[in-house]
C-alpha cells in the first residue's frame, strides 16, 4: 500500500517487516520501463506512468518464483 503514498515504499524495512524479499531485478526491471523510481538506495516510488497500472506493478513487485 506504501506504493500509493507520495514517499513511496522502504524496500528494507517492508522485506524486514514481511519476511520477504522483493526480487531487485524486478525492481530494476520496473524502474527501466518506467514504472517505479528509485528515492536513494533503499525507497521506491511509483511514477506517474506507474500510477494507472499501479495494481499490476505492486503485483509484479510481490509474486512468487515459480
Amino acid at each position: 500500500m506504501g506504493l500509493r503514498l507520495a514517499e513511496g515504499v522502504d524496500v528494507t524495512r517492508y522485506e524486514m517487516l514481511s519476511g520477504t524479499m522483493i526480487d531487485a531485478n524486478r525492481i530494476s526491471d520496473l524502474c527501466d520501463d518506467g514504472f517505479l523510481s528509485r528515492d536513494g538506495n533503499h525507497r521506491i516510488k511509483v511514477t506517474p506512468k506507474g500510477v494507472p497500472v499501479l495494481n499490476r506493478v505492486i503485483a509484479e513487485l510481490v509474486a512468487n518464483e515459480a
